[in-house]
């Protein structure tokens, strides 16, 4: 002990040893008091409250990269889906639009139609859409069928097929071409613009047919031909779902590209 004093180990004459069980509490002996006895414990179990509460935050995080591995797992492999509506119609019923990971749209018909080069929305529905896009604006007539948005603010688009959200329109446009905004771009409004227009277009199927046998008949005539309340799917979307058609069961699989 005076060694240790004299090397300025200690300060102070006194020692004592502490073992500390953690389901059992404190064995002490030498010179600590009672009172930093109880210091001592309440440190510890505080120590031990969080190490217990980070494993079971690592573990946690676990579950959900576990559960995050399996979503992406189960988006790999095909699903089915029944088709709605007239025989002839490969129609299904997609159970959300999802931007930027906020739902803004559920239940909405749509015909898949490889052969269509936009996605076709219904007019309230298309602008339900472009409404979820900071910054975007419709076009004037007579090219109000477009909306243009901030090309380098692109929206992350999910479809939502009965209880898989599938991420469309992501990523850069084919080689050899060039646009700021990517695949959901059609390309700059003008050049130079810092606005490209939407590769989501509003439908006008519907309302022309409906014009159309007005003025034929001279009668008026109230909503259209069954299509202006639907989605028209075209190819953009088969570049990232791949789409199979059961015609025997009348069914429309899908998968990740």
């Amino acid at each position: 002990m005076p060694q240790l004093i004299e090397k300025q180990i200690l300060d102070a004459p006194i020692w004592s040893i502490l073992l500390v069980n953690g389901k059992e509490g404190i064995f002490s002996m030498g010179g600590t008091s009672v009172a930093s006895d109880r210091e001592v414990e309440r440190e510890t179990a505080d120590d031990l409250d969080r190490i217990g509460g980070h494993q079971s935050r690592q573990e946690e995080h676990g579950r959900n990269e576990h559960n995050s591995r399996k979503s992406e797992d189960d988006l790999n492999e095909w699903k089915w889906i029944k088709v709605q509506g007239a025989e002839g119609w490969w129609q299904v019923l997609m159970r959300g639009i999802w931007i930027d990971g906020v739902k803004i749209l559920a239940n909405q018909p749509a015909v898949l139609d490889v052969n269509t080069p936009f996605i076709i929305a219904p007019p309230l529905a298309a602008r339900t859409f472009y409404s979820s896009i900071s910054g975007s604006k419709q076009l004037p007539p007579p090219f109000d069928q477009f909306t243009a948005y901030p090309c380098f603010n692109p929206p992350r688009v999910h479809f939502e097929f009965a209880s898989w959200n599938f991420e469309v329109l992501k990523g850069k446009r084919d080689q050899g071409t060039f646009s700021p905004g990517g695949r959901f771009s059609l390309g700059r409004m003008t050049t130079g613009s810092g606005y490209c227009l939407g590769i989501v277009v509003e439908s006008r199927m519907g309302a022309r047919a409906a014009e159309a046998r007005e003025s034929k008949s001279g009668v008026k005539v109230e909503g259209g031909d069954g299509l202006s309340d639907v989605w028209v799917i075209g190819e953009p979307f088969f570049r990232d779902v791949q789409i199979a058609f059961n015609w025997r069961d009348k069914l429309v699989g899908m998968q990740r590209a």
